[in-house]
């Protein structure tokens, strides 16, 4: 087929999609009795719903992959775009309450603060020239001769302390338990928040080095390959959706569909309309055996999922964020603070900031108070609009360096950090942006210093191996191959 064809079809995907999602699912969802009010609010919502249509409709015509800015769209299509529509037009939230017009504005202009800020980021973030990669930005270690042999040393190690804590902490019969039935053995939330991470995040990592290296080859031996099923076996039972939260499961699984399954067979319009679909039908049923192994069903219409279920209160959030600044200000940036020193303990620090989820949920009288706070809300809080800006223009930023380091790794077919870190930012950040922070960073920070590490040892490893070879020879190898793949792509 011709490239003049290809193009072709990619723009009439493109057009589909955005015609699917700009305007016949906001007619599929928004209640017949909503086009009497169509006000200011829901008009601003229809804003947001039809930009986060066409930013994600774009890549598709320009064949472009990125899977970052994918999953940012998204969720900003489907949780401050298509369910505010619907619960603006209902004038009904997930959790009991009412706000004036003015909040209701204010929190629609912030989500476009925080998008538009985010776009212009990317654009800035975006490399000015093809130039040759720095020094140390990719490494072909995993692949040389030691890499499986370090490969098996760090499993081996991940698969002792995970089985350890197992063991210690008496959880081997409780993991297919309700996570909510769970009693943990640990005397604090801090203890029982390193215990479970170590127990799933280096398997995790180490299965996603043994998949990458197993793709490429890198293993001229059995021992190797039986080891990456057995990492494979063990994430599947450590990180089962019973006894772990959606988010934990969800990364998981599409981390492992965005690295392993074809990105040209389905392309970029197949995987946005299967990630509507996991976000609009199937989400709201994944926390089924959080409370029991019943596992009912109760059906209704999704229109009253996205008004009735708390999963999508993220625009409600930024609602209370807005009420709690008027009322009290702006926090000027403690808020922040309290979520990047998230790991020093409360002992040490007495005035540590609660997460914001918990603080919007106090200060709105709200019974239940382990809620979410969307980024929006975090900068709002933090710093107002301003906070917004910079926090969001920060964001897409280094979204953007990161994919194009992502991108020069698999365009030069090297191993890198950016190959086990990008795609599972990429399915993780719906629960970044989803929040609150403090939680998010918690468990994110984990899974980047397990894989740094990783990544960190066995690179100092090869390059101890490899002092004694000329290195205008390895520059020119890298080089070399870097033009090579420049030439083929143009």
């Amino acid at each position: 087929m011709g490239t003049g064809n290809q193009v072709n079809i990619r723009f009439m995907y493109a057009t589909l999609l955005f015609l699917v999602s700009g305007g016949l699912l906001p007619l599929l969802f928004l209640p017949w009795n909503g086009w009497g009010q169509l006000d200011g609010p829901v008009a601003i919502s229809l804003a947001v719903l039809v930009y986060s249509a066409a930013m994600l409709s774009y890549p598709v015509a320009a064949n472009k992959e990125r899977i970052l800015d994918m999953t940012f769209w998204l969720f900003a299509y489907v949780f401050l775009g298509l369910v505010p529509l619907v619960q603006l037009a209902e004038r009904s939230f997930p959790w009991p309450d009412v706000y004036s017009d003015r909040t209701l504005v204010t929190a629609q202009l912030m989500t476009l603060a925080g998008l538009l800020a985010y776009h212009a980021g990317t654009l800035l973030g975006k490399p000015s020239k093809a130039s040759p990669p720095s020094s140390g930005s990719l490494t072909d270690d995993f692949a040389k001769p030691g890499g499986a042999r370090q490969f098996l040393i760090v499993s081996g190690i991940a698969i002792l302390v995970s089985g350890a804590l197992l063991v210690q902490s008496g959880s081997i019969s409780s993991l297919f338990l309700p996570r909510n039935a769970l009693e943990s053995v640990y005397e604090t939330k801090s203890q029982n928040l390193i215990a479970d991470q170590l127990m799933k995040v280096p398997l995790f990592v180490c299965l996603i080095v043994g998949l990458t290296m197993w793709k490429r080859r890198a293993f001229r031996s059995v021992l190797p390959k039986l080891t990456t099923l057995l990492l494979l076996v063990l994430c599947l039972i450590v990180s089962n959706p019973i006894s772990n939260a959606r988010y934990w499961f969800g990364s998981v699984m599409l981390t492992l569909c965005l690295l392993f399954v074809p990105w040209k067979r389905i392309g970029r319009f197949g995987w946005t309309a299967g990630y509507l679909l996991l976000f609009i039908v199937i989400f709201p049923y994944t926390d089924m055996f959080r409370n029991n192994l019943d596992g009912d069903i109760q059906t209704a219409g999704i229109s009253d999922i996205f008004v009735q279920k708390g999963d999508y209160d993220a625009f409600q959030m930024m609602l209370n964020a807005v009420d709690y600044v008027e009322m009290n200000g702006t926090t000027h940036g403690k808020q922040m603070l309290g979520s990047l020193l998230f790991w020093v303990p409360r002992s040490l620090w007495e005035a540590k900031p609660l997460s914001s989820g918990q603080l919007l949920g106090e200060s709105s009288g709200y019974f239940y108070t382990n809620l979410s706070c969307p980024l929006w809300a975090e900068g709002y809080i933090n710093g107002g609009f301003v906070g917004v800006v910079l926090l969001f223009g920060l964001y897409g930023f280094v979204s953007r360096r990161l994919q194009s380091k992502y991108e020069e790794s698999r365009r030069l077919s090297a191993m890198s950090i950016y190959r086990i870190v990008v795609p599972f930012l990429s399915a993780y950040q719906v629960f970044l942006l989803r929040g609150d922070l403090m939680n998010a960073l918690a468990y994110m920070s984990s899974f980047l210093l397990f894989a740094y590490l990783f990544t960190r040892w066995s690179g100092s490893r090869s390059r101890s191996q490899g002092q004694n070879l000329p290195a205008d020879r390895a520059d020119s190898a890298v080089f070399s191959r870097y033009t090579r793949s420049n030439i083929a792509s143009r």
